[in-house]
Protein backbone atom coordinates (compact mmCIF):
# COMPACT_ATOMS: atom_id res chain seq x y z
CA UNK A 1 0.00 0.00 0.00
CA UNK A 2 2.95 2.71 0.54
CA UNK A 3 2.05 3.08 4.04
CA UNK A 4 4.02 3.02 6.73
CA UNK A 5 4.07 2.92 10.64
CA UNK A 6 6.23 4.15 13.34
CA UNK A 7 8.31 7.10 12.60
CA UNK A 8 8.54 6.98 8.92
CA UNK A 9 4.38 6.63 9.03
CA UNK A 10 4.51 10.24 10.79
CA UNK A 11 6.93 11.17 8.70
CA UNK A 12 4.74 10.51 5.59
CA UNK A 13 1.77 11.81 7.27
CA UNK A 14 3.80 15.11 7.76
CA UNK A 15 3.39 14.58 11.72
CA UNK A 16 7.12 15.22 12.34
CA UNK A 17 9.40 16.78 10.17
CA UNK A 18 12.60 15.03 11.66
CA UNK A 19 13.48 11.59 13.11
CA UNK A 20 16.19 9.68 14.65
CA UNK A 21 16.82 6.12 14.89
CA UNK A 22 18.58 3.52 13.38
CA UNK A 23 17.22 2.56 10.00
CA UNK A 24 18.36 0.59 7.19
CA UNK A 25 18.21 1.83 3.66
CA UNK A 26 15.81 0.32 1.86
CA UNK A 27 14.39 0.84 -1.72
CA UNK A 28 10.81 1.49 -0.38
CA UNK A 29 12.00 3.81 2.28
CA UNK A 30 14.08 6.22 0.22
CA UNK A 31 10.78 7.33 -1.88
CA UNK A 32 9.54 8.34 1.26
CA UNK A 33 12.13 10.09 3.16
CA UNK A 34 15.75 11.52 2.73
CA UNK A 35 18.55 10.05 5.16
CA UNK A 36 20.82 12.65 6.89
CA UNK A 37 24.37 11.11 7.37
CA UNK A 38 25.66 9.53 10.23
CA UNK A 39 26.63 11.02 13.04
CA UNK A 40 28.53 8.67 14.68
CA UNK A 41 29.98 5.19 13.27
CA UNK A 42 28.69 1.98 14.69
CA UNK A 43 29.60 -1.70 13.79
CA UNK A 44 27.37 -4.95 13.58
CA UNK A 45 29.48 -8.28 13.56
CA UNK A 46 29.97 -11.88 15.10
CA UNK A 47 32.30 -12.06 18.19
CA UNK A 48 33.01 -15.23 19.51
CA UNK A 49 35.79 -16.73 21.28
CA UNK A 50 38.27 -18.94 19.39
CA UNK A 51 37.65 -22.86 19.81
CA UNK A 52 40.33 -24.83 20.44
CA UNK A 53 42.75 -26.05 17.22
CA UNK A 54 41.04 -29.93 18.49
CA UNK A 55 37.49 -28.28 17.39
CA UNK A 56 38.77 -27.47 13.58
CA UNK A 57 40.95 -29.83 12.94
CA UNK A 58 42.98 -33.06 13.16
CA UNK A 59 45.57 -32.33 15.71
CA UNK A 60 47.60 -35.95 14.89
CA UNK A 61 48.08 -34.80 11.41
CA UNK A 62 49.54 -31.56 12.81
CA UNK A 63 52.66 -31.93 14.45
CA UNK A 64 54.40 -32.65 10.88
CA UNK A 65 53.80 -30.93 7.90
CA UNK A 66 53.24 -33.19 4.52
CA UNK A 67 56.60 -33.24 3.42
CA UNK A 68 57.83 -34.79 6.61
CA UNK A 69 55.24 -37.45 7.26
CA UNK A 70 56.03 -38.72 3.50
CA UNK A 71 59.87 -38.83 4.64
CA UNK A 72 59.40 -40.59 7.39
CA UNK A 73 56.86 -43.05 5.82
CA UNK A 74 59.58 -43.53 3.31
CA UNK A 75 61.98 -44.14 5.60
CA UNK A 76 60.12 -46.70 7.19
CA UNK A 77 59.86 -48.22 3.66
CA UNK A 78 63.25 -48.16 2.96
CA UNK A 79 64.50 -49.31 6.81
CA UNK A 80 62.47 -52.35 5.86
CA UNK A 81 63.57 -53.10 2.23
CA UNK A 82 67.22 -52.83 3.18
CA UNK A 83 66.59 -55.09 6.67
CA UNK A 84 65.11 -57.26 4.40
CA UNK A 85 67.76 -57.89 1.60
CA UNK A 86 70.49 -57.56 4.98
CA UNK A 87 68.89 -60.38 6.44
CA UNK A 88 68.87 -62.70 3.09
CA UNK A 89 72.12 -61.79 2.33
CA UNK A 90 72.84 -62.91 5.90
CA UNK A 91 70.87 -66.14 5.16
CA UNK A 92 72.53 -66.83 1.74
CA UNK A 93 76.33 -66.24 2.75
CA UNK A 94 76.57 -67.02 6.51
CA UNK A 95 73.56 -69.73 6.62
CA UNK A 96 72.55 -68.12 10.28
CA UNK A 97 68.97 -68.61 11.83
CA UNK A 98 66.97 -66.37 13.19
CA UNK A 99 65.48 -68.56 15.77
CA UNK A 100 62.90 -70.94 15.11
CA UNK A 101 62.73 -68.87 10.88
CA UNK A 102 64.86 -70.66 8.87
CA UNK A 103 64.02 -68.15 5.76
CA UNK A 104 63.03 -64.61 6.77
CA UNK A 105 60.23 -62.91 4.88
CA UNK A 106 58.63 -60.15 4.53
CA UNK A 107 56.16 -60.44 6.84
CA UNK A 108 59.03 -60.87 9.50
CA UNK A 109 60.39 -57.06 8.70
CA UNK A 110 57.24 -55.67 9.27
CA UNK A 111 56.88 -56.92 12.31
CA UNK A 112 60.88 -55.60 13.45
CA UNK A 113 60.19 -52.39 11.86
CA UNK A 114 56.65 -51.86 13.61
CA UNK A 115 58.30 -52.64 16.56
CA UNK A 116 60.99 -50.33 15.81
CA UNK A 117 58.38 -47.47 14.87
CA UNK A 118 56.30 -48.23 18.70
CA UNK A 119 59.91 -48.14 20.22
CA UNK A 120 59.83 -51.82 21.19
CA UNK A 121 61.86 -54.87 20.08
CA UNK A 122 61.20 -57.85 17.62
CA UNK A 123 60.90 -61.86 18.12
CA UNK A 124 63.63 -61.50 15.04
CA UNK A 125 67.11 -60.09 16.16
CA UNK A 126 69.71 -59.22 14.16
CA UNK A 127 72.39 -61.16 13.73
CA UNK A 128 74.91 -58.90 11.42
CA UNK A 129 76.83 -56.03 11.80
CA UNK A 130 75.25 -54.44 8.89
CA UNK A 131 71.77 -55.40 10.36
CA UNK A 132 71.92 -54.25 13.79
CA UNK A 133 73.16 -50.96 12.71
CA UNK A 134 70.07 -50.54 11.04
CA UNK A 135 67.85 -51.56 13.29
CA UNK A 136 70.33 -48.86 16.02
CA UNK A 137 69.59 -46.61 13.34
CA UNK A 138 66.35 -46.74 13.19
CA UNK A 139 65.13 -46.87 16.70
CA UNK A 140 67.55 -43.47 17.27
CA UNK A 141 65.34 -41.81 14.74
CA UNK A 142 62.38 -43.20 15.58
CA UNK A 143 62.80 -41.99 18.97
CA UNK A 144 63.53 -38.25 18.06
CA UNK A 145 60.57 -38.44 15.90
CA UNK A 146 58.18 -39.79 18.34
CA UNK A 147 59.50 -37.34 21.34
CA UNK A 148 59.29 -34.53 18.97
CA UNK A 149 55.34 -35.69 17.78
CA UNK A 150 54.16 -35.98 21.30
CA UNK A 151 55.54 -32.49 22.62
CA UNK A 152 53.60 -30.94 19.23
CA UNK A 153 50.71 -33.04 20.33
CA UNK A 154 51.01 -31.47 24.11
CA UNK A 155 51.30 -27.91 22.28
CA UNK A 156 48.48 -28.11 20.05
CA UNK A 157 46.37 -29.72 22.02
CA UNK A 158 46.33 -26.31 24.36
CA UNK A 159 46.36 -23.89 21.43
CA UNK A 160 43.38 -21.92 20.01
CA UNK A 161 42.42 -22.38 16.29
CA UNK A 162 42.63 -19.55 14.04
CA UNK A 163 41.25 -20.33 11.09
CA UNK A 164 37.72 -18.86 11.27
CA UNK A 165 38.05 -16.10 9.45
CA UNK A 166 35.42 -15.01 7.10
CA UNK A 167 31.64 -15.51 6.96
CA UNK A 168 32.04 -18.74 4.78
CA UNK A 169 34.50 -20.31 7.56
CA UNK A 170 32.00 -19.31 10.31
CA UNK A 171 29.24 -21.04 8.14
CA UNK A 172 31.52 -24.37 7.28
CA UNK A 173 32.67 -24.35 11.35
CA UNK A 174 30.98 -26.14 14.03
CA UNK A 175 30.53 -23.41 15.96
CA UNK A 176 26.04 -22.56 17.17
CA UNK A 177 25.53 -18.69 15.93
CA UNK A 178 23.08 -16.34 17.24
CA UNK A 179 21.65 -12.84 17.49
CA UNK A 180 21.16 -9.88 19.56
CA UNK A 181 17.05 -9.57 19.49
CA UNK A 182 17.14 -5.99 17.76
CA UNK A 183 14.40 -4.87 14.85
CA UNK A 184 17.60 -4.20 12.62
CA UNK A 185 19.03 -7.40 13.16
CA UNK A 186 15.87 -9.35 12.41
CA UNK A 187 15.41 -7.30 8.90
CA UNK A 188 19.23 -8.30 8.31
CA UNK A 189 18.69 -11.84 8.36
CA UNK A 190 15.10 -12.40 7.33
CA UNK A 191 15.83 -10.01 4.14
CA UNK A 192 19.23 -11.25 3.21
CA UNK A 193 20.01 -12.32 -0.29
CA UNK A 194 23.96 -12.91 -0.27
CA UNK A 195 24.43 -17.03 -0.69
CA UNK A 196 26.82 -17.13 2.57
CA UNK A 197 24.43 -15.06 5.00
CA UNK A 198 21.30 -16.31 4.03
CA UNK A 199 22.62 -19.77 4.57
CA UNK A 200 24.33 -18.59 8.21
CA UNK A 201 20.46 -17.54 8.70
CA UNK A 202 19.28 -21.01 7.64
CA UNK A 203 21.66 -23.60 8.95
CA UNK A 204 22.52 -22.14 11.50
CA UNK A 205 20.04 -19.59 13.22
CA UNK A 206 16.66 -20.93 12.31
CA UNK A 207 15.65 -24.03 13.69
CA UNK A 208 13.75 -27.08 11.59
CA UNK A 209 10.02 -25.71 12.81
CA UNK A 210 10.90 -22.09 10.86
CA UNK A 211 11.11 -20.15 14.76
CA UNK A 212 14.07 -17.70 15.26
CA UNK A 213 14.94 -18.76 18.96
CA UNK A 214 18.36 -17.67 18.28
CA UNK A 215 17.39 -14.08 18.62
CA UNK A 216 18.49 -13.51 22.02
CA UNK A 217 19.34 -10.57 24.42
CA UNK A 218 22.61 -9.09 24.81
CA UNK A 219 23.32 -10.42 28.22
CA UNK A 220 22.37 -14.03 27.46
CA UNK A 221 24.15 -13.52 23.74
CA UNK A 222 27.54 -12.54 25.46
CA UNK A 223 27.21 -15.47 28.06
CA UNK A 224 26.69 -17.70 25.68
CA UNK A 225 30.13 -16.24 23.74
CA UNK A 226 31.99 -16.63 27.57
CA UNK A 227 31.16 -20.56 27.56
CA UNK A 228 32.58 -20.79 23.79
CA UNK A 229 31.61 -22.65 20.76
CA UNK A 230 29.32 -19.97 19.76
CA UNK A 231 28.82 -16.79 17.66
CA UNK A 232 26.70 -13.76 18.49
CA UNK A 233 25.53 -11.15 16.22
CA UNK A 234 25.92 -8.02 17.65
CA UNK A 235 26.33 -4.34 17.91
CA UNK A 236 30.27 -3.67 18.97
CA UNK A 237 29.81 -0.86 21.15
CA UNK A 238 26.77 -1.94 23.25
CA UNK A 239 28.26 -5.23 23.85
CA UNK A 240 31.48 -3.55 25.00
CA UNK A 241 29.97 -1.79 27.38
CA UNK A 242 28.47 -5.05 29.23
CA UNK A 243 30.63 -5.89 31.49
CA UNK A 244 30.49 -2.35 33.42
CA UNK A 245 26.74 -2.99 33.36
CA UNK A 246 25.67 -6.49 34.34
CA UNK A 247 28.96 -8.03 36.03
CA UNK A 248 30.66 -7.38 39.56
CA UNK A 249 34.01 -5.38 39.76
CA UNK A 250 36.10 -8.55 40.63
CA UNK A 251 34.77 -9.57 37.13
CA UNK A 252 34.69 -6.79 35.03
CA UNK A 253 38.64 -6.74 34.29
CA UNK A 254 39.03 -10.07 33.51
CA UNK A 255 35.81 -9.86 31.17
CA UNK A 256 37.00 -7.12 29.25
CA UNK A 257 40.58 -8.96 28.56
CA UNK A 258 38.03 -11.76 27.32
CA UNK A 259 36.20 -9.50 24.49
CA UNK A 260 38.95 -7.31 23.60
CA UNK A 261 40.46 -10.98 22.46
CA UNK A 262 37.32 -11.39 20.92
CA UNK A 263 37.38 -8.03 18.93
CA UNK A 264 40.73 -9.43 17.57
CA UNK A 265 39.28 -12.64 15.61
CA UNK A 266 35.66 -11.46 14.70
CA UNK A 267 34.26 -10.96 11.60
Amino acid sequence: TGKFSGMIGELQSDLADLGGTALFLTADRIKEIDYLSMTTPTSVKFIFRSPKLSFTDNVFLLPFSATVWVCIISFIVLSGVLLLIIMKVELRCTRVRYQNIVRPNLIDTVMNMFGALCQQGSYVEPKSLPSKCLILLSLIILMFLYASYSANIVALIQSPSNKIKTLEDLLNSRLEAGAEDTVYNRYYFMHETEPVRKAIYDRKMKHRDGSDSTFITLQKGVEKVRQGQYAFHVELGVCYKLPEAFLNPPKTLGFQQKLWMIFQQML
